[in-house]
């Protein structure tokens, strides 16, 4: 329906300028010190304090709230509350954010956060919904890239025929990546249907 559509939408392009900022802050501001403007910040702490937010986002079952209503005239603390989502969330950014964080600063617990949500993934793609395999495929690949820990393949591969079905439309295949997935399916399984589609 056109409301779903609108709130896929809304739900995608919140993730993305999120990880815009990350990404662009990361890579292009630099500085040192421990008060000062935003813009003199380097790009791990800009990446940290975005983190910050992430980390209350972060719910029990190891999912991140992506979706918030807010209300600026409320007379509440909390104008900001979790809003519900039709969908599975798309924490695959989030997850390859938190990775690199890690990777970046030595801080072993932003990758503890990446694989509680990674693990809680897989577990809901088989048991729940394959899409958390889907909207988290690029993790899948750049875990098994990095550990060549099968369950991150297998995962892969649960949703790999969406990507061979000759039925989907091609806006649907473009907004999906699939080029990329089959790429990456092709690099870890040489399998040459991936390519020759």
């Amino acid at each position: 329906s056109p409301k779903n559509l609108k709130n896929k939408i809304f739900i995608t392009l919140s993730i993305v300028l999120l990880l815009a900022l990350v990404y662009v802050s990361y890579n292009f501001f630099a500085g040192k010190g421990e008060k000062k403007p935003l813009l003199q910040l380097s790009g791990v702490e800009i990446a940290q304090k975005t983190a910050l937010f992430l980390d209350k986002s972060l719910m029990p079952n190891g999912m991140f709230v992506i979706r918030y209503q807010c209300d600026p005239a409320s007379r509440e603390e909390e104008k900001c509350r979790p809003a519900p989502i039709e969908e599975p969330p798309h924490t695959g950014q989030i997850i390859l954010a938190y990775y690199e964080l890690a990777k970046r600063t030595g801080d072993n617990s932003y990758k503890e956060k990446a694989d509680r949500t990674l693990e809680a993934s897989i577990k809901l793609c088989y048991e729940l919904n394959k899409n958390y395999c889907e909207w988290n495929f690029f993790p899948l690949y750049r875990y098994y890239k990095d550990t060549g820990d099968k369950k991150y393949l297998n995962a892969m591969l649960t949703v790999s025929d969406r990507f061979l079905d000759n039925g989907v439309l091609l806006r649907d295949a473009v907004n999906g990546n699939y080029g990329n997935k089959l790429a990456m399916l092709y690099e870890v399984t040489s399998d040459k249907k991936y390519i020759d589609r």
